[in-house]
């Protein structure tokens, strides 16, 4: 069966899609990409993995307003005006860690966090695994992207909350690359992770 992960980050996208049915957990995990950097602490005293933290017992919890309090400025922006504001479903059964981070830039003003996001999908528990982009923000870590695995055959998806038009775009062609797939179509000869090529600027890919 064709492997997909949209798990939480789908749930977070601008609700625009849910959670595909008969998921797998990804062979390829972005918290290998994470090794500790030291301490990246906040004028408030947090660092990127608790503010990571914050931001997924806000989604677990269904608390709207403390999600997109932990987006950046920008992203908020965004987010609202592509769809309203992120609006996550509470979820009894969901259970999260938050790994490891690293810096991102010199500046020390970008952060990588490792997480593992684990719910039951048609009864069974599937873990899936995300790497967050966090940028500091009027002196706080704030969640500005996040990379994923969708398809074992292809490379992660980087979606960039501070660009709502860009990540609508990319959520749209993958969805439409998964519908191809269930509908019995192999990989495209254009991969999907092609058509949404990730910019420069990406806070998740500095």
């Amino acid at each position: 069966m064709e492997r997909c992960h949209f798990g939480l980050a789908l749930t977070l996208a601008c609700g625009l899609f849910v959670g595909c049915s008969g998921s797998s957990p990804s062979s390829g995990t972005a918290a290998d990409k994470v090794s500790a950097a030291g301490k990246a602490v906040a004028d408030n005293g947090s660092t990127p993995a608790v503010a990571v933290r914050e931001f997924l017992d806000a989604v677990r919890t269904g608390n709207d307003a403390k999600a997109n309090a932990m987006l950046t400025e920008k992203a908020k922006i965004e987010v609202k005006e592509v769809s309203g504001g992120f609006t996550p479903r509470a979820s009894d059964t969901a259970k999260f860690e938050v790994g490891e981070f690293e810096y991102a830039t010199e500046e020390k003003d970008l952060a990588h966090v490792a997480s593992k996001w684990t719910d039951l999908v048609e009864g069974k528990p599937e873990t899936y695994e995300y790497l967050w982009g966090m940028r500091k923000d009027a002196g706080d870590w704030r969640v500005a992207g996040v990379v994923f695995k969708v398809f074992d055959d292809e490379l992660p998806l980087v979606l960039n909350f501070e660009d709502g038009k860009d990540m609508v775009t990319k959520l749209r062609l993958t969805a439409e690359e998964m519908e191809r797939r269930k509908n019995g179509g192999g990989p495209a000869a254009g991969k999907a992770t092609e058509q949404v090529a990730t910019k420069p600027a990406d806070p998740v890919q500095k």
